[in-house]
Formats: C-alpha cells, structure tokens, sequence
C-alpha cells in the first residue's frame, strides 16, 4: 500500500469499523511491528477465539491523539528557558 492509499484509507475509514490488527498495523505512521506492540499497550486490541483480532478505528485515533509520543508514552518535560534566552542575548 503506498502512501498516499494509506492515507485515503485513514481519512475515509469509519470511525465505528471493526478492522483487522494487521491493517490498523498497516495504517500507524511507524512500523508494523511497533504499531501491533503499541495497540496491545494500549488495551485496543479485541479478540475472539473463532474471528480472530481486530481494533476498532475510532479508538485507534481517539487514544493515538493522546498520547505526545506513540513511542514514548511519558510527557516531554518543558525547556524552563524563557524564549528571548533561547534567541540570545542581543
């Protein structure tokens, strides 16, 4: 899937669809593989012994707007400088 498809696909997709982990893998702006780690983290994953595993797309968003940092759940701390100190001195 190239990546003007994928985000076609994250744009139209309802918020209350029922997808396979693969695909919401598949959709995350990062890796496959981080993605299926971060859903499980985050309790989104839902699972039946006949269906298989899927997420719900609207939860993906609603947590993955949440979070700072997808790969870093804790909040980055402020710089304390006030801004003309980061300008410099004139």
């Amino acid at each position: 899937m190239t990546a003007d498809e994928r985000l076609r696909l994250r744009l139209t997709i309802s918020p209350a669809a029922m997808i396979p982990v693969s695909l919401a893998a598949e959709l995350m702006p990062f890796s496959d593989a981080k993605a299926r780690v971060w859903l499980r983290e985050h309790g989104l994953v839902r699972s039946d012994p006949d269906l298989g595993e899927a997420v719900v797309w609207g939860d993906v968003v609603e947590v993955f707007g949440r979070v700072a940092d997808p790969e870093e759940d804790r909040p980055r701390p402020p710089s304390g400088l006030p801004r003309r100190q980061l300008r410099g001195q004139r």
